[in-house]
């Protein structure tokens, strides 16, 4: 355990009793100490029969308020007795350490007192603690919620963990508790998914894991140290928890087992590994799945189905329910229609499409070529609404996916 450096102290105040503290040194408590050791070894008053003086010390904590009161030594004599005084446990809160040396006089003449030691920390003083002055939630966090997708992916997209939506998955609908989440550190990582650093996933976690897992990954979005106040140094926040994907490609080569009675154990080690390789990366398939829902499919290739033509003014077709695009031709252009020269010539005022389901339909697309295409048209969407300006004739065609 690494030692804590000793620290050589002094107070010392020229005067008379006014009712101030004076005198005062104030010093950070260093990190990772447990107990304090004071010594007074120097005390000097001047002579001044009718003064009197004292030493002593605070502990403090992060807004400068006392913690402990630590009377050291006090006297009308010089020099007095060295004295020591030890402090075991560091009260919790504590940050830092105020000396104080006063004259305590009660005559019109100035009196002097003058202190020196040593304080003597003990502890390991390598170790960080984490938000030593506490913890506390972010200012407009709501301290109770439910668990939905979308407070997944708030949590998450920081991360850039989006393979973990599938696992928090299962706790949709259940209470999150802000509040009592940061009103300490990061409860830590639940031993079903310890190996989530390596990505390794557990076959069958509970629930209760596997809330306790994503509040350890959400406490830095709602969570905070509680800041330093005056002198006190600033806090160190917790180390983030960092997991990463699984990893199923290629999968491993199955173990080569050797039967033996003797190492029964290293056998069924080797299969549970091999168990949490394959979990892993079915989990990521549905992931990938999940996030493919409601996304049209990629087309791979189309062709061309049926043509409406002869079509004028406002109306709406019916696609076929494999439709992927539509092919719009002008075959009919008013010269009163604006163009603009180009590749390909730009049009205005022809009219515009609409494409769309039962649930609505998506922005108008103005027609400002021909042909045009409109692709590709999300599932379920087999209904093409047009409005053509006067003189306008079109003809629409459906584009189907190659099979």
């Amino acid at each position: 355990m690494p030692a804590c450096p000793p620290y050589a102290w002094s107070a010392g105040h020229t005067g008379r009793h006014d009712g101030v503290v004076h005198g005062v040194t104030v010093i950070p408590i260093p990190a990772g100490a447990t107990s304090i050791i004071w010594v007074c070894d120097f005390y000097w008053r001047s002579d001044n029969s009718q003064a009197s003086a004292f030493v002593g010390a605070e502990l403090l904590d992060a807004s400068g308020e006392a913690v402990l009161p630590v009377f050291l030594v006090a006297g009308n004599s010089t020099p007095i007795p060295s004295a020591t005084h030890t402090v075991n446990p560091i009260p919790a809160g504590a940050v830092s350490v105020s000396f104080v040396a006063a004259v305590v006089s009660t005559t019109i003449e100035d009196a002097t007192v003058d202190a020196r030691g040593t304080m003597t920390w003990a502890g390991d003083c390598d170790a960080t603690p984490f938000c030593g002055y506490g913890t506390q939630i972010k200012p407009g966090v709501i301290e109770t919620e439910i668990v939905t997708a979308a407070l997944i992916t708030l949590v998450l997209l920081p991360l850039d963990l989006p393979f973990l939506e599938v696992i928090f998955g299962a706790i949709v609908g259940l209470t999150f508790n802000t509040g009592r989440l940061c009103s300490s550190l990061p409860p830590g990582i639940p031993e079903s998914y310890s190996g989530a650093r390596h990505g390794i996933y557990p076959v069958s976690p509970s629930p209760a894991d596997t809330l306790q897992f994503f509040e350890t990954l959400a406490w830095p979005e709602f969570c905070e140290c509680v800041p330093a106040v005056g002198p006190a140094p600033p806090p160190v926040p917790p180390d983030p928890y960092i997991p990463i994907p699984p990893d199923p490609y290629p999968f491993p080569d199955p173990p080569i087992v050797t039967c033996s009675n003797e190492d029964i154990c290293s056998t069924l080690d080797i299969i549970v590994r091999l168990e949490q390789t394959i979990n892993a990366g079915i989990n990521q398939i549905i992931t990938m799945l999940r996030q493919l829902q409601g996304q049209p499919a990629p087309v791979l290739g189309y062709h061309r189905g049926r043509s409406f033509a002869g079509l004028s003014g406002l109306g709406h077709l019916s696609m076929a329910s494999g439709a992927v695009g539509v092919r719009l031709e002008l075959t009919t252009i008013p010269a009163r229609a604006g163009s603009e020269l180009g590749d390909r010539t730009l049009l205005y005022e022809t009219g515009w499409m609409h494409v769309g389901g039962p649930d609505g339909f998506g922005p108008r697309q103005y027609i400002t070529t021909t042909p045009m295409l409109i692709m590709p048209i999300a599932q379920g969407q087999t209904t093409v609404s047009y409005s053509l300006t006067p003189g306008v004739v079109a003809s629409v065609t459906e584009l189907l996916a190659n099979t």
